[in-house]
């Protein structure tokens, strides 16, 4: 076709001239710009870095900036310009990427210029790396992780000194906590009086490197030392008030061992309920007895002593009937109809003390474990199949509330407090622990349990309150019921 339109005699001229556009626009349009513009911002960058004797290191965000380091001996430098000219240019011919994410800036100086780059943590349209005030984009992960190697990130533990020495050693909470150092905007201390700050702290590092940090007594605020003072984020805040108040340990000999914590109400009548063999020993029976009438009624026969029973809304009651090694029953009894039952789980392995009631004995927890994992399930109709809540390595669980479920995990070397609501049907609070969590009672929408950890060859305990606003006080050494 285009062969009959350029011998065309007629509008010969103009033929051509439309054959040859079109050839021109697919060819632009199958060309890979890179290929053109990679070399202009290659060149671009040699000559806006060459010659460099100094570079200064600032943390950077869009309304903040923090000077770190300098470097002037010459080997260095050209180690970084080394590095700098390894940048693959990254064009984006129909925008241009202003970088708005937290990062550093380096300032090149030289006898000519005086040039900006900044890096940013996170990568933009493929650029972590911009030029000048133009922003040309690159992208550059080596530079990012030479800044990391000289400027650490990552903390090894938090030393505060208030009354006592105690420290924070959890890895995502000294993180964030230097994230904001690096990256939030300080304000003078000569706006403030030194008395504001009474908590005195060390952040250390590996290699004997530090930081100096005073805290407000409720964690809102934090004068870091040559830097200014800074508002510490809600979440960090209470993160670190919340870690301050359960390193708040007392060096013990040993440890308490504390009784499961099953039900946070006690319920009021002249019924009382047992386990016993029968008169010629051959099997175990549960009872309920009413100890003003004497009438005893047998309610449904038990395998072993080693069977437990649980007080729920009447008519019923919750039986953990042990068949054997790692091997039980759960089942409702009604009391109104002896020997009848409804298994809620038949032949699992569930972990006896992990069972908990609700304050009205209605709803109910346990846990089930298997040879990898162990599942909280939680029971609110005795008609439906139980749900499973979560799986891992869960510990234990206790009502706080009807609409609270705390409860013990343990995730990626971690030990956590964890909080579920029941209405949102999500986990509603993560709490690390350095140490392990022992429930001891529940009552009046509050949780008392007690933490245990061996710091230093040491023995240290505490007892605590979780709130039903989901804050966590600390509590009497010896406290072991809650009394209001």
């Amino acid at each position: 076709m285009c062969i009959a339109y350029m011998i065309d005699t007629a509008n010969k001229r103009a033929k051509q001239h439309m054959i040859l556009t079109g050839i021109v626009i697919v060819s632009l349009s199958s060309t890979n710009f890179n290929i053109i513009t990679a070399p202009i911002q290659n060149l671009v960058l040699s000559r806006n870095i060459q010659n460099t004797s100094k570079i200064e290191i600032y943390s950077y965000t869009s309304t903040y900036e923090q000077f770190i380091l300098e470097i002037t001996e010459q080997s260095e430098i050209d180690e970084w310009l080394e590095l700098l000219l390894q940048s693959e240019p990254q064009s984006n011919w129909g925008y241009k990427t202003i970088p708005q994410t937290p990062g550093y800036k380096l300032v090149l100086s030289s006898s000519e210029n005086v040039v900006d780059i900044l890096i940013t943590n996170q990568t933009l349209n493929n650029k972590n790396l911009f030029l000048g005030n133009t922003y040309l984009g690159y992208y550059n992960s080596a530079v990012a992780e030479l800044i990391e190697n000289i400027h650490p990130l990552q903390p090894e533990v938090l030393t505060i000194t208030h009354f006592d020495e105690i420290s924070i050693h959890n890895e995502a909470i000294l993180t964030d906590l230097w994230n904001e150092i690096i990256w939030s905007t300080k304000e003078p201390i000569e706006n403030y009086h030194l008395s504001t700050f009474p908590i005195s702290a060390y952040l250390v590092f590996e290699e004997d490197l530090g930081c100096k940090i005073f805290f407000t007594t409720d964690f809102t605020q934090a004068y870091i030392v040559d830097q200014g003072v800074m508002l510490l984020s809600s979440k960090l805040q209470r993160l670190l008030l919340e870690q301050y108040t359960l390193s708040q340990l007392t060096a013990v000999e040993s440890f308490r061992i504390f009784e499961p914590a099953y039900t946070s109400s006690n319920i009021t009548s002249y019924v009382d309920f047992y386990i016993e063999p029968d008169e010629n020993g051959l099997f175990y029976g549960l009872y309920r007895e009413n100890y003003k009438t004497q009438e005893k009624i047998f309610l449904h026969n038990i395998t072993s002593l080693e069977s437990n029973f649980f007080i729920i809304s009447t008519p019923y009651l919750l039986l953990l009937d042990c068949k054997g090694a790692s091997q039980y029953d759960l089942m409702l009894v009604n009391q109104n109809i002896p020997e009848s039952h409804r298994y809620m789980v038949k032949n699992q392995n569930i972990i006896p003390t992990s069972i908990a009631i609700c304050p009205h004995n209605t709803n109910f927890t346990y846990i089930i474990e298997n040879q990898d994992n162990s599942t909280l399930f939680y029971v609110d109709n005795y008609y439906q199949s139980p749900k499973p809540i979560i799986s891992g390595d869960i510990d234990d669980s206790i009502f706080l509330s009807d609409k609270y479920i705390a409860f013990t995990q343990t995730l990626n070397n971690n030990n956590l407090l964890c909080v579920y609501d029941t209405q949102l049907g999500k986990i509603v609070k993560y709490t690390y622990l350095n140490g392990n969590a022992h429930f001891i009672d529940s009552y009046h929408n509050q949780v008392l349990f007690a933490l245990q950890a061996i710091e230093d060859s040491s023995f240290k305990e505490g007892v605590f309150i979780l709130h039903n606003d989901l804050t966590i006080t600390l509590t009497d050494f010896y406290s072991t019921e809650i009394l209001n």
